[in-house]
């Protein structure tokens, strides 16, 4: 049973405003790095991924947002508060992504499906680890736990919808749900 390569890319672009109304603790009007009138800036953007599988079996896929990393940026003449020159940057981190998981016949009814999902920026990385256990390829349930952040119980269905090709196949319906494990939690 082969497998099939698929792959996708995403042409674009991004935006960033930063205004000027600014509810300051300190008074931001002596920092430089910070347009008295506001700035944005415009950039290109792509993304891509690559994605393997045999049904049934396994699947890999690998993808990258961010491909170009741009810097927006906006220069402007000497700053109304303090007579400094005001230069706006801000840089669109690449993201990468993995993930993989594999389906293991445990008998004619049940299946295991053990998956991995990596995320990074290149300055730190988190992952997923979860498992899936399915019923007769109809019900499931599972759970997934994110590193020092959360355990996500899942369940849901697979329905067989009508017709073949485009029009027909399964459709997979589900309910998960973020129990925090971090500090976050208290908030």
């Amino acid at each position: 049973d082969g497998g099939m390569v698929s792959g996708g890319f995403g042409l674009g672009m991004i935006q960033k405003t930063i205004g000027s109304d600014w509810d300051a603790v300190d008074d931001f009007q002596n920092d430089p790095s910070i347009p008295d009138n506001g700035a944005q800036d415009l950039g290109f953007d792509m993304d891509f991924g690559l994605y393997y599988t045999i049904p049934k079996k396994l699947y890999v896929g690998l993808s990258m947002t961010h491909v170009t990393a741009s810097e927006l940026a906006q220069a402007e003449g000497p700053s109304i508060n303090t007579g400094q020159p005001i230069d706006f940057g801000y840089g669109v981190a690449r993201h990468f992504y993995i993930m993989g998981g594999y389906h293991y016949d445990i008998n004619p009814d049940f299946s295991l499906q053990p998956n991995v999902f990596i995320k990074t920026d290149a300055v730190s990385t988190t992952f997923d680890l979860g498992a899936i256990v399915e019923y007769q390829e109809r019900f499931w349930g599972g759970i997934t736990y994110r590193l020092q952040d959360a355990i996500a119980p899942m369940a849901g269905v697979n329905l067989q919808m009508p017709g073949n090709g485009l029009t027909g196949g399964t459709l997979r319906v589900g309910y998960s749900y973020d129990v925090t494990t971090s500090e976050l939690r208290n908030n």
